[in-house]
Protein backbone atom coordinates (compact mmCIF):
# COMPACT_ATOMS: atom_id res chain seq x y z
CA UNK A 1 0.00 0.00 0.00
CA UNK A 2 1.36 3.43 -0.94
CA UNK A 3 2.04 5.95 1.81
CA UNK A 4 -0.85 8.25 2.67
CA UNK A 5 -0.58 11.92 1.67
CA UNK A 6 -0.85 14.09 4.82
CA UNK A 7 -3.62 16.70 4.45
CA UNK A 8 -4.51 19.52 6.84
CA UNK A 9 -7.98 21.09 6.66
CA UNK A 10 -8.08 24.56 8.26
CA UNK A 11 -11.53 25.61 9.45
CA UNK A 12 -14.19 23.07 10.37
CA UNK A 13 -17.48 24.62 9.41
CA UNK A 14 -19.78 22.69 7.10
CA UNK A 15 -17.48 23.07 4.09
CA UNK A 16 -14.37 22.19 6.09
CA UNK A 17 -16.03 19.03 7.35
CA UNK A 18 -17.03 18.14 3.78
CA UNK A 19 -13.46 18.58 2.55
CA UNK A 20 -12.13 16.45 5.42
CA UNK A 21 -14.67 13.72 4.69
CA UNK A 22 -14.05 13.77 0.95
CA UNK A 23 -10.24 13.81 1.14
CA UNK A 24 -10.57 10.78 3.43
CA UNK A 25 -12.91 9.19 0.88
CA UNK A 26 -10.14 9.22 -1.74
CA UNK A 27 -8.34 6.60 0.42
CA UNK A 28 -5.09 8.36 -0.54
CA UNK A 29 -4.73 10.63 2.48
CA UNK A 30 -4.48 11.03 6.21
CA UNK A 31 -6.39 14.10 7.39
CA UNK A 32 -5.82 16.50 10.29
CA UNK A 33 -8.02 19.47 11.18
CA UNK A 34 -7.26 22.89 12.65
CA UNK A 35 -10.32 24.50 14.27
CA UNK A 36 -10.39 27.13 17.01
CA UNK A 37 -13.66 25.89 18.55
CA UNK A 38 -12.69 23.04 20.87
CA UNK A 39 -16.21 21.60 21.05
CA UNK A 40 -16.54 21.50 17.27
CA UNK A 41 -13.12 19.89 16.96
CA UNK A 42 -14.07 17.24 19.51
CA UNK A 43 -17.20 16.40 17.50
CA UNK A 44 -15.15 15.87 14.35
CA UNK A 45 -12.56 13.78 16.17
CA UNK A 46 -15.40 11.52 17.25
CA UNK A 47 -16.85 11.35 13.74
CA UNK A 48 -13.72 10.83 11.60
CA UNK A 49 -10.36 9.02 11.89
CA UNK A 50 -8.26 12.19 12.09
CA UNK A 51 -4.49 11.97 12.23
CA UNK A 52 -4.20 15.09 14.42
CA UNK A 53 -6.24 18.03 15.70
CA UNK A 54 -5.18 21.61 16.45
CA UNK A 55 -6.95 24.60 17.97
CA UNK A 56 -4.22 27.18 17.20
CA UNK A 57 -3.27 27.90 13.58
CA UNK A 58 0.06 29.49 14.55
CA UNK A 59 1.09 26.29 16.34
CA UNK A 60 0.44 23.93 13.42
CA UNK A 61 3.66 22.31 12.11
CA UNK A 62 2.88 22.97 8.45
CA UNK A 63 5.97 21.17 7.19
CA UNK A 64 4.35 17.94 8.40
CA UNK A 65 1.63 18.35 5.74
CA UNK A 66 1.85 18.01 1.98
CA UNK A 67 -1.57 19.56 1.33
CA UNK A 68 -3.36 22.37 3.17
CA UNK A 69 -7.04 23.11 2.48
CA UNK A 70 -8.12 26.59 3.64
CA UNK A 71 -11.80 26.61 4.69
CA UNK A 72 -11.89 29.56 7.08
CA UNK A 73 -13.95 32.70 6.35
CA UNK A 74 -12.63 34.58 3.33
CA UNK A 75 -10.92 37.49 5.19
CA UNK A 76 -8.37 34.97 6.54
CA UNK A 77 -7.60 33.22 3.26
CA UNK A 78 -4.74 35.38 2.00
CA UNK A 79 -2.58 35.23 5.13
CA UNK A 80 -3.20 31.54 5.79
CA UNK A 81 -2.68 30.43 2.20
CA UNK A 82 0.46 32.54 1.84
CA UNK A 83 1.97 31.05 4.99
CA UNK A 84 1.22 27.52 3.80
CA UNK A 85 2.72 28.23 0.36
CA UNK A 86 5.83 29.69 1.97
CA UNK A 87 6.16 26.52 4.07
CA UNK A 88 6.21 24.41 0.89
CA UNK A 89 2.67 23.04 1.03
CA UNK A 90 0.28 22.43 -1.83
CA UNK A 91 -2.65 24.74 -1.10
CA UNK A 92 -6.34 24.53 -2.01
CA UNK A 93 -8.37 27.61 -1.01
CA UNK A 94 -12.14 27.68 -0.66
CA UNK A 95 -14.18 30.27 -2.54
CA UNK A 96 -14.36 33.20 -2.54
CA UNK A 97 -10.58 33.36 -2.77
CA UNK A 98 -10.54 36.75 -1.01
CA UNK A 99 -12.94 39.65 -0.59
CA UNK A 100 -11.00 42.26 -2.55
CA UNK A 101 -9.03 42.33 -5.76
CA UNK A 102 -5.73 43.56 -4.26
CA UNK A 103 -5.66 40.68 -1.76
CA UNK A 104 -6.47 38.25 -4.57
CA UNK A 105 -3.62 39.65 -6.66
CA UNK A 106 -1.16 39.30 -3.78
CA UNK A 107 -2.23 35.70 -3.30
CA UNK A 108 -1.93 35.04 -7.03
CA UNK A 109 1.64 36.38 -6.94
CA UNK A 110 2.47 34.18 -3.95
CA UNK A 111 1.04 31.14 -5.71
CA UNK A 112 2.95 31.83 -8.91
CA UNK A 113 6.19 32.31 -6.96
CA UNK A 114 5.75 28.99 -5.14
CA UNK A 115 7.04 25.68 -6.47
CA UNK A 116 3.98 23.81 -5.22
CA UNK A 117 0.48 23.26 -6.60
CA UNK A 118 -2.35 25.62 -5.67
CA UNK A 119 -5.98 26.06 -6.61
CA UNK A 120 -9.34 27.61 -5.83
CA UNK A 121 -12.09 25.20 -4.74
CA UNK A 122 -14.86 26.07 -7.20
CA UNK A 123 -16.35 22.59 -7.16
CA UNK A 124 -18.50 22.96 -10.30
CA UNK A 125 -15.34 22.66 -12.39
CA UNK A 126 -14.76 19.20 -10.91
CA UNK A 127 -18.20 17.91 -11.93
CA UNK A 128 -18.14 15.61 -15.00
CA UNK A 129 -21.32 17.26 -16.31
CA UNK A 130 -19.60 20.66 -16.34
CA UNK A 131 -16.33 19.42 -17.83
CA UNK A 132 -18.35 17.68 -20.56
CA UNK A 133 -20.27 20.91 -21.20
CA UNK A 134 -17.01 22.82 -21.55
CA UNK A 135 -15.59 20.19 -23.91
CA UNK A 136 -18.67 20.34 -26.14
CA UNK A 137 -18.48 24.13 -26.28
CA UNK A 138 -14.77 24.02 -27.12
CA UNK A 139 -15.44 21.49 -29.88
CA UNK A 140 -17.71 24.06 -31.52
CA UNK A 141 -20.92 22.05 -31.22
CA UNK A 142 -23.03 25.24 -31.20
CA UNK A 143 -20.52 27.68 -32.69
CA UNK A 144 -19.45 30.73 -30.73
CA UNK A 145 -21.49 31.36 -27.59
CA UNK A 146 -23.21 34.74 -27.78
CA UNK A 147 -25.56 34.68 -24.79
CA UNK A 148 -25.67 32.83 -21.47
CA UNK A 149 -28.87 32.79 -19.41
CA UNK A 150 -28.73 31.34 -15.90
CA UNK A 151 -31.75 30.93 -13.61
CA UNK A 152 -30.94 29.64 -10.12
CA UNK A 153 -32.70 29.39 -6.79
CA UNK A 154 -33.34 27.26 -3.75
CA UNK A 155 -34.86 27.27 -0.27
CA UNK A 156 -31.55 28.14 1.37
CA UNK A 157 -32.67 27.61 5.00
CA UNK A 158 -33.64 24.03 4.15
CA UNK A 159 -30.11 23.23 2.98
CA UNK A 160 -28.19 25.48 5.39
CA UNK A 161 -30.29 25.75 8.56
CA UNK A 162 -27.52 27.61 10.42
CA UNK A 163 -27.03 30.24 7.68
CA UNK A 164 -27.95 33.13 10.01
CA UNK A 165 -25.47 32.02 12.67
CA UNK A 166 -22.35 31.77 10.50
CA UNK A 167 -20.32 33.92 8.11
CA UNK A 168 -23.22 34.12 5.62
CA UNK A 169 -24.97 36.81 7.68
CA UNK A 170 -22.06 39.26 7.24
CA UNK A 171 -20.88 40.55 3.87
CA UNK A 172 -17.56 41.53 5.48
CA UNK A 173 -16.96 37.83 6.22
CA UNK A 174 -17.86 36.67 2.69
CA UNK A 175 -21.61 36.38 3.23
CA UNK A 176 -24.59 37.27 1.08
CA UNK A 177 -25.84 35.78 -2.17
CA UNK A 178 -23.28 37.54 -4.37
CA UNK A 179 -20.10 36.41 -2.61
CA UNK A 180 -21.38 33.06 -1.35
CA UNK A 181 -23.74 31.78 -4.06
CA UNK A 182 -23.74 33.39 -7.49
CA UNK A 183 -19.93 33.41 -7.43
CA UNK A 184 -20.10 29.69 -8.31
CA UNK A 185 -21.93 30.36 -11.57
CA UNK A 186 -19.76 33.36 -12.43
CA UNK A 187 -16.69 31.14 -12.18
CA UNK A 188 -18.32 28.39 -14.25
CA UNK A 189 -19.33 30.81 -17.01
CA UNK A 190 -15.88 32.39 -17.09
CA UNK A 191 -14.39 28.92 -17.54
CA UNK A 192 -16.72 28.17 -20.43
CA UNK A 193 -16.89 31.44 -22.38
CA UNK A 194 -14.11 33.69 -21.07
CA UNK A 195 -13.79 36.88 -19.07
CA UNK A 196 -16.23 39.74 -19.37
CA UNK A 197 -15.21 43.40 -19.40
CA UNK A 198 -18.40 45.04 -18.06
CA UNK A 199 -20.36 44.14 -14.92
CA UNK A 200 -23.81 45.37 -13.91
CA UNK A 201 -25.65 44.09 -10.85
CA UNK A 202 -28.79 44.66 -8.82
CA UNK A 203 -29.40 42.85 -5.55
CA UNK A 204 -31.71 43.08 -2.57
CA UNK A 205 -32.70 41.43 0.67
CA UNK A 206 -36.27 40.34 0.00
CA UNK A 207 -37.16 37.44 2.23
CA UNK A 208 -34.59 35.46 4.28
CA UNK A 209 -35.24 35.99 8.01
CA UNK A 210 -32.59 36.91 10.59
CA UNK A 211 -30.15 38.40 8.07
CA UNK A 212 -29.87 41.66 6.16
CA UNK A 213 -27.50 40.61 3.37
CA UNK A 214 -28.87 40.25 -0.16
CA UNK A 215 -30.77 37.05 -0.96
CA UNK A 216 -31.74 37.96 -4.55
CA UNK A 217 -29.40 38.91 -7.40
CA UNK A 218 -29.66 39.93 -11.07
CA UNK A 219 -26.18 40.04 -12.60
CA UNK A 220 -25.13 40.98 -16.12
CA UNK A 221 -21.66 40.32 -17.57
CA UNK A 222 -20.77 41.66 -21.00
CA UNK A 223 -17.91 41.72 -23.46
CA UNK A 224 -19.17 44.14 -26.14
CA UNK A 225 -19.57 42.55 -29.55
CA UNK A 226 -18.74 39.09 -28.19
CA UNK A 227 -21.15 37.87 -25.51
CA UNK A 228 -23.69 38.82 -22.87
CA UNK A 229 -24.34 36.83 -19.68
CA UNK A 230 -27.54 37.19 -17.63
CA UNK A 231 -27.60 35.42 -14.25
CA UNK A 232 -30.44 35.51 -11.72
CA UNK A 233 -30.58 33.89 -8.31
CA UNK A 234 -32.73 33.88 -5.20
CA UNK A 235 -32.33 31.95 -1.95
CA UNK A 236 -35.94 31.46 -0.88
CA UNK A 237 -37.89 29.79 -3.71
CA UNK A 238 -39.16 26.34 -2.78
CA UNK A 239 -37.91 24.59 -5.91
CA UNK A 240 -34.18 23.87 -6.04
CA UNK A 241 -33.20 24.70 -9.62
CA UNK A 242 -30.15 25.63 -11.64
CA UNK A 243 -30.65 26.01 -15.39
CA UNK A 244 -28.02 27.62 -17.61
CA UNK A 245 -28.48 28.06 -21.37
CA UNK A 246 -25.49 28.69 -23.62
CA UNK A 247 -26.91 30.12 -26.85
CA UNK A 248 -24.50 29.80 -29.75
CA UNK A 249 -24.53 30.57 -33.45
CA UNK A 250 -25.95 27.15 -34.42
CA UNK A 251 -27.79 25.94 -31.33
CA UNK A 252 -28.21 26.00 -27.56
CA UNK A 253 -26.59 23.81 -24.93
CA UNK A 254 -28.45 23.64 -21.62
CA UNK A 255 -26.95 22.71 -18.27
CA UNK A 256 -29.65 21.41 -15.93
CA UNK A 257 -27.96 20.76 -12.60
CA UNK A 258 -31.13 19.72 -10.78
CA UNK A 259 -31.93 16.99 -13.31
CA UNK A 260 -28.17 16.36 -13.81
CA UNK A 261 -28.32 16.39 -17.61
CA UNK A 262 -27.14 18.31 -20.67
CA UNK A 263 -29.50 19.29 -23.48
CA UNK A 264 -28.91 20.30 -27.10
CA UNK A 265 -31.45 22.25 -29.14
CA UNK A 266 -31.03 23.16 -32.81
CA UNK A 267 -34.66 23.98 -33.47
CA UNK A 268 -37.79 22.88 -31.64
CA UNK A 269 -36.69 19.69 -29.86
CA UNK A 270 -34.34 19.08 -26.97
CA UNK A 271 -31.95 16.14 -27.14
CA UNK A 272 -30.86 15.12 -23.66
CA UNK A 273 -27.90 13.25 -22.25
CA UNK A 274 -28.45 10.56 -19.66
CA UNK A 275 -28.45 11.61 -16.02
CA UNK A 276 -25.04 12.22 -14.49
CA UNK A 277 -24.21 10.91 -10.99
CA UNK A 278 -25.88 13.07 -8.36
CA UNK A 279 -24.46 12.24 -4.91
CA UNK A 280 -23.16 15.59 -3.63
CA UNK A 281 -20.02 14.28 -1.96
CA UNK A 282 -18.98 12.72 -5.29
CA UNK A 283 -18.09 16.12 -6.78
CA UNK A 284 -16.00 17.06 -3.75
CA UNK A 285 -14.26 13.69 -3.72
CA UNK A 286 -13.45 14.08 -7.41
CA UNK A 287 -12.16 17.59 -6.68
CA UNK A 288 -9.95 16.15 -3.93
CA UNK A 289 -8.61 13.48 -6.29
CA UNK A 290 -7.91 16.05 -9.00
CA UNK A 291 -6.00 18.21 -6.53
CA UNK A 292 -4.01 15.23 -5.24
CA UNK A 293 -3.22 14.26 -8.83
CA UNK A 294 -1.97 17.78 -9.56
CA UNK A 295 0.07 17.85 -6.34
CA UNK A 296 1.78 14.60 -7.34
CA UNK A 297 2.51 15.69 -10.91
CA UNK A 298 -0.25 13.71 -12.61
CA UNK A 299 -2.30 16.51 -14.13
CA UNK A 300 -3.48 20.06 -13.66
CA UNK A 301 -6.18 21.30 -11.29
CA UNK A 302 -9.21 22.82 -13.06
CA UNK A 303 -9.26 26.16 -11.17
CA UNK A 304 -6.03 27.99 -10.43
CA UNK A 305 -5.51 30.75 -7.88
CA UNK A 306 -5.24 33.17 -10.81
CA UNK A 307 -8.66 32.08 -12.12
CA UNK A 308 -10.14 32.39 -8.65
CA UNK A 309 -8.68 35.90 -8.48
CA UNK A 310 -10.42 36.86 -11.73
CA UNK A 311 -13.73 35.77 -10.22
CA UNK A 312 -12.97 37.98 -7.20
CA UNK A 313 -12.45 40.88 -9.61
CA UNK A 314 -15.90 40.26 -11.11
CA UNK A 315 -17.64 39.80 -7.76
CA UNK A 316 -16.15 42.98 -6.30
CA UNK A 317 -17.26 44.81 -9.45
CA UNK A 318 -20.77 43.41 -8.93
CA UNK A 319 -20.82 44.73 -5.36
CA UNK A 320 -19.62 48.13 -6.57
CA UNK A 321 -22.34 48.17 -9.23
CA UNK A 322 -24.96 47.40 -6.56
CA UNK A 323 -23.65 50.21 -4.41
CA UNK A 324 -23.38 52.85 -7.14
CA UNK A 325 -26.00 51.84 -9.69
CA UNK A 326 -23.36 52.01 -12.44
CA UNK A 327 -21.98 49.61 -15.01
CA UNK A 328 -18.46 48.76 -13.82
CA UNK A 329 -15.52 48.27 -16.16
CA UNK A 330 -13.94 45.20 -14.54
CA UNK A 331 -11.17 44.67 -17.08
CA UNK A 332 -10.20 45.59 -20.63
Amino acid sequence: MSEKIPVLVVGAGSIGERHARCFLATERTSVAICESRADRLADLQAAYPLSAAYTAWDAVPLRDYAVVVICTPAPFHEAMATRALNEGCHVLVEKPLTLDWLAAERLREAAEAATTTSGTAYVYRSMPIVSDLKARLEQGEIGRVRHVLGIMGQDFPRYRPAYADVYYRDRAMGGGAIQDAITHMVNLVQWCVGLESEVSCQADHLMLPRVEVEDTVALSLRRPGEFLVSLTLNQFQKNNDCLVDFAGETGTLRLDLRARRLGLNRGEEWHWSGAYPGERDAAFTRQANLFLDAATGKGSFPCSIAEGAETVRTITAALESCRTGRVIQARE
